[in-house]
């Protein structure tokens, strides 16, 4: 049973768990029921795993953009990010073993869910949240049930991931179709149903034929606009400047020294709209690469293992088909985000979780909630509502 137990978290760890691996294996293995010529398997293997290197390695970059514009508008808002009590490599370190055997046995599930009932086509492809769903999913659980022993977790983790991963792609299907007629692939991501809610509540409001981002009419002057890596560097970099023209000076110099010791805040401001819009076309570039091997090899599935199935991939997979969307998906929602954080601000208001309505195992505390720098305010204020806010700590 140990062994057994051992090759399932090895599996979880090093393949399921690392997702460059587990596309090139999969690009290996359609390439071979294909039976294509070594040369073209052992290139396209590659081409896909390098791919998705590649798009990790812009992933990294824009996210350490976004670090960093986290940092100013914390401090230009007066806010503290939030810490949590325990940390991800705590709970690993506890729950380790279980979360790999639900990764493990909700794929095999999954697989052949997928294989016995054609009308569920995708296979859920996005190795990192498939990792994140079953830590978050065991993690629930671990809450719920505090005595339930691992065979427990285990089943019924893995029963609710194999669901989650079998179902998800399909409602997202009807919007997936009208991106892409085609249906070369499916929408694997947490964010599925935020998009579902979207999509379908933008209808009434506009035609897709009239409205389309992708056919946006520009000035000349501001043509350079339609060029995704432009705006992105532009707009972030602008609003990079106004947070550091807000923002304590300390907190930002102190950013600004941690990539460069003798570098302006202003410049350093800039230098990170910059590799924000450059770690964005570092992940388009990635995805291409990978998705012009994935989506052909994966016909040695189609046709050879489970008929009829498509790979269910990542969000930036969708990325290339409309990326003025995509920019102005991103400016809108971050403006917004700045307007809501402006109002909160103003107003003293923090969300905190009450701990009498989140069941929890004496081990196992919640994160903590964000919270403000002291401002005297009236304690009336704090009550105001039906939800529940609370005053700053007293000084």
């Amino acid at each position: 049973m140990d062994v057994i137990k051992d090759i399932l978290t090895f599996l979880a760890d090093n393949v399921f768990g690392q997702v460059p691996i587990l596309i090139g294996l999969i690009t290996l293995a359609g390439l071979l029921l294909q039976r294509k010529r070594f040369e073209d398997v052992f290139a396209g293997a590659l081409r896909a795993t390098i791919g998705v290197v590649i798009l990790f390695i812009g992933i990294e970059v824009f996210t350490g953009g976004l670090t960093s514009f986290q940092t100013v508008l914390a401090s230009a808002m007066g806010t503290t990010p939030p810490k949590a009590d325990n940390t991800l490599a705590d709970f690993l370190a506890d729950q380790g073993g279980t979360i790999a055997l639900v990764i493990t046995v909700a794929f095999l599930a999954h697989v052949l869910v997928v294989r016995l009932f054609p009308a569920a086509r995708y296979l859920y492809l996005t190795g990192h949240l498939m990792f994140w769903i079953s830590t978050v999913t065991v993690a629930s659980l671990v809450t719920i049930a505090p005595g339930a022993d691992q065979l427990t977790l285990v089943l019924c983790g893995a029963g609710f991931v194999a669901a989650y991963w079998t179902l998800q792609p399909l409602w997202m299907r009807p919007l997936m179709r009208r991106v892409m007629p085609d249906d070369r692939f499916g929408f694997a991501h947490t964010s599925s149903l935020a998009c579902l809610i979207t999509g379908y509540a933008a209808r009434p409001l506009g035609s897709r034929d009239k409205h389309d981002t992708e056919k946006l009419k520009l000035p000349r002057q501001l043509s350079f606009f339609k060029d995704v890596n432009v705006s992105t560097a532009l707009i972030i970099t602008v609003i990079m400047l106004v947070g550091v023209a807000f923002a304590d000076h300390g907190v930002v110099t102190k950013a600004a020294a941690e990539m460069d010791d003798k570098l302006s805040p202003w410049v350093w401001a800039i230098l990170v709209g910059l590799r924000f819009a450059g770690g964005i076309a570092i992940l388009l570039f990635g995805v291409r690469m990978f998705l012009g091997e994935i989506v052909p090899a994966f016909k040695g599935f189609s046709d050879r293992v489970i008929p009829g199935t498509r790979p269910a991939l990542d969000a930036p997979t969708v990325f290339p088909v409309a990326p003025t969307a995509v920019m102005v998906g991103f400016v809108s929602s971050t403006l917004v985000f700045l307007v809501c954080l402006g109002v909160f601000a103003g107003a003293g208001w923090f969300t905190l979780r009450s701990a009498r309505s989140t069941p929890r195992s004496p081990d196992r505390r919640a994160a903590s909630a964000p919270t403000r720098r002291p401002r005297a305010r009236p304690p009336a204020r704090a009550a105001a509502g039906s939800r529940r806010r609370a005053r700053p700590p007293p000084r």
